[in-house]
């Protein structure tokens, strides 16, 4: 097994590349704070309420949002500087990346292609950006990072250990932010799949009932508010900016949201063609990430890490094994069940909702540079 020895961290090369990162994120974090203004409020009320023992705000929803909240709440109640929350952020953002990188090692038997993954995740920056800021998305990428390569491994060595602390790490995703239950569906759908004909009857039907019971919650529960027919009304590509001219409010809670008011909206007022083409719109915004209200050197920032998308589709080409068909297998999934809900939703004005992918497209791309590494080596 893999992740049990410290020796695999600590090369010298990945000793001068953490210190880099380090040292860098300090500069910065010196130089700007960390942004406590938008969605931070939110999490400081909670941080606040879950202190005094009350109930968090918006009901169900803050739940979903208990682990960033309370890890807040720590700081605060120990009247600890609230910039502590971004220095543990860039720790834990490094400890996914070090995790990531054994990961693609154990998978590809390559060490350059591992440090190239290594060195990217801890460059991109719509990975990076959130760890200075008061927003759940810094620690949540993480937690998906750890989450994915805890779970592979689970799939190829199973233990009861690893099984425990995978769970944990499920759980953290989860109720980090609600948007983590697509990410455990995608892992149950890959499962699904990948062990059809690999394992018993009775834990394939396990495997059935978790993901549909999964379903059922995203659709059904009152999670499913996070769909929201007023959005759809005003055709709205970035949330709280519609596209059309209406009387109809935003509200991001709204209590007549979900599926099936989501999907009468669709059918009487905005017709399934419009719904198809925003849909379009709002997945090349979503993944295009340039905005027309950024500066020129934003958007340049941002279009340069399209590289990754582009590794990522070489990958999808390149010729699986049994080695990594699940890894393959899972983030595929994982990115058509977020562009299936980008469809019903609305996006963020500053990229926030695409940055948990960026670590699965990592992978994928992970396959694409190792496949174009590997075919430039023949030709040496």
């Amino acid at each position: 097994m893999y992740y049990t020895s410290f020796k695999t961290y600590f090369t010298k090369r990945n000793i001068v590349i953490s210190l880099l990162y380090l040292t860098a994120s300090f500069i910065i974090l010196n130089k700007n704070g960390i942004q406590l203004g938008g969605e931070a409020e939110k999490y400081i009320y909670n941080a606040n309420r879950i202190i005094n023992f009350e109930e968090l705000s918006h009901g169900v929803f803050g739940l979903f949002y208990y682990v960033y909240s309370f890890c807040v709440a720590f700081f605060i109640k120990f009247n600890l500087p609230i910039i502590l929350v971004s220095v543990l952020q860039i720790f834990v953002s490094l400890i996914a990346a070090l995790l990531l990188q054994s990961c693609i090692k154990t998978m590809l038997n390559c060490k350059r292609t591992a440090t190239f993954v290594f060195i990217a995740y801890l460059l991109c920056y719509p990975i990076q950006k959130w760890n200075y800021f008061l927003y759940s998305e810094g620690l949540h990428i993480s937690f998906i990072t750890i989450g994915f390569c805890l779970l592979n491994l689970l799939v190829k060595h199973y233990s009861l250990k690893l099984l425990v602390i995978s769970i944990i790490i499920c759980l953290a995703i989860v109720f980090s932010r609600p948007t983590g239950l697509l990410f455990i569906l995608a892992f149950l759908i890959a499962s699904i799949l990948y062990f059809r004909n690999k394992i018993n009857r009775k834990a394939f039907y396990t495997l059935n009932i978790a993901c549909i019971a999964t379903i059922l919650l995203l659709m059904f529960s009152p999670l499913s508010k996070y769909v929201n027919p007023d959005s759809l009304i005003r055709q709205e590509i970035i949330c709280q900016v519609p596209t059309v001219h209406t009387t109809t409010n935003y509200k991001e809670y709204n209590i007549n949201g979900g599926i099936l008011p989501a999907l009468k909206v669709i059918r009487e007022e905005v017709g399934v063609g419009n719904f198809i083409v925003l849909g379009i719109k709002k997945i090349v915004n979503f993944f295009g990430m340039f905005r027309s209200y950024y500066s020129i050197k934003n958007n340049f920032l941002l279009i340069a890490n399209w590289m990754f998308y582009i590794l990522a589709v070489v990958g999808l080409f390149y010729k699986t094994t049994l080695q990594i068909k699940f890894q393959k297998l899972m983030g595929i999934i994982f990115i058509l069940i977020t562009s299936i809900g980008i469809f019903f939703t609305c996006d963020d004005w500053a990229n926030r909702f695409v940055a948990p992918l960026f670590p699965v497209i990592l992978v994928l791309a992970s396959f694409g540079f190792y496949s174009l590494y590997s075919l430039q080596k023949k030709q040496c």
